[in-house]
């Protein structure tokens, strides 16, 4: 969404240009049609450039520690799985050091 609300944004900047450019025959339109196209601009770089991106880095930050998280259960799991289970070669169970 942070990417694409500025094109968004341009979109509406096209539209409100094709509006102007129609209405050129009626020079009182063309204020205020130009003013609209300026703000679709506007309000697709705030959308995406305040609320989104800013969203977007937050929730990267928790998936990232979420990864990590899950990487430590389970190398935990796996260590615990190992302790139990004997050694290659060896008749008894390999441990870990008290």
């Amino acid at each position: 969404m942070g990417d694409c609300a500025p094109a968004w944004g341009m979109v509406g900047t096209l539209i409100g240009m094709i509006q102007m450019f129609a209405n050129m025959s009626d020079p009182s339109k063309l204020g205020p049609l130009m003013a609209i196209a300026l703000l679709a601009t506007l309000y697709g770089a705030l959308v995406g450039n305040l609320f989104c991106l800013p969203i977007a880095d937050k929730l990267h930050v928790k998936l990232d520690e979420e990864n990590v998280s899950r990487s430590l259960i389970i190398d935990g799991i796996l260590l615990i799985r190992g302790v139990e289970e004997p050694v290659a070669g060896e008749g008894e169970a390999h441990r870990l050091p008290a």
